[in-house]
């Protein structure tokens, strides 16, 4: 079986903000000149002539299909590189957005949202999704209480269809050696509310994509195309 190597980067290009953005940005662009991933997932590409310079570092590297993803006033700030052909993609803005009284945060004003592309790879076809949620700006993070922890297994046991997500006591998968939901901390910020509401769109937008895919699903029933979710979600493991 094949592989596809992915790198997903948040670049902190915000005009007038961002600390030596231009220096930074020739520094990525001269390692995207000779990298070997298969697949670039950019966020926060916000001023289209650095947009432009590392889409040209990454096809001298063989990047040659590229999707700059736009939304509301500044743009989505997402951009995908790939090595094999993008043969579809689209744009999904979120619904929940932050609040426009945050002006000097800008969330509300970015367009924030989700970029799909999908891949034509000697693995067959390959949806890969590219986000950047809303951002947290105290980073104050808590344990969630036992249920909550139980019912976010059971979220997504039932996002993915896989019953062994929960046992039937409620605990989550083993992964590794590492319960999927031990040790996890939730975020405790005014924004979080508006980052699940966007993990439930981004969760919706991947079931929209998948039940479109049942032209090349297995005798299961399910999708044989490969999903690759990547971006900077602004959270905590």
């Amino acid at each position: 079986m094949g592989e596809l190597s992915v790198l997903t980067f948040n670049i902190w290009g915000l005009w007038l903000v961002s600390k030596r953005r231009e220096e930074r940005v020739r520094h990525i662009a001269e390692y995207l000149r000779t990298c070997r991933e298969d697949v670039v997932l950019l966020q926060e590409v916000w001023v289209d002539a650095d947009a432009q310079a590392l889409i040209k570092a990454g096809k001298a590297a063989g990047l040659l299909h590229c999707t700059h993803f736009r939304s509301g006033m500044f743009g989505a700030g997402l951009v995908t590189l790939s090595r094999h052909p993008i043969i579809r993609h689209q744009f999904w803005r979120y619904a929940a957005a932050g609040f426009a009284s945050s002006v000097t945060c800008g969330d509300y004003y970015a367009g924030k949202g989700v970029g799909w592309v999908r891949l034509s790879t000697p693995l067959g076809e390959v949806d890969v999704f590219n986000t950047h949620l809303h951002a947290n700006y105290c980073h104050d993070y808590r344990l969630p209480p036992p249920d909550l922890a139980r019912s976010a297994a059971a979220a997504a046991a039932a996002i993915t269809g896989d019953e062994a997500l929960t046992a039937a006591d409620g605990s989550s998968r083993m992964i590794g050696n590492v319960p999927a939901w031990h040790g996890s901390r939730i975020a405790d910020d005014d924004d979080a509310g508006t980052r699940v509401a966007q993990l439930l769109e981004l969760s919706e937008v991947i079931s929209i994509i998948a039940d479109s895919s049942s032209s090349s699903s297995d005798s299961g029933g399910r999708s044989s195309r490969h999903v690759i979710l990547g971006g900077d979600l602004n959270c905590k493991p």
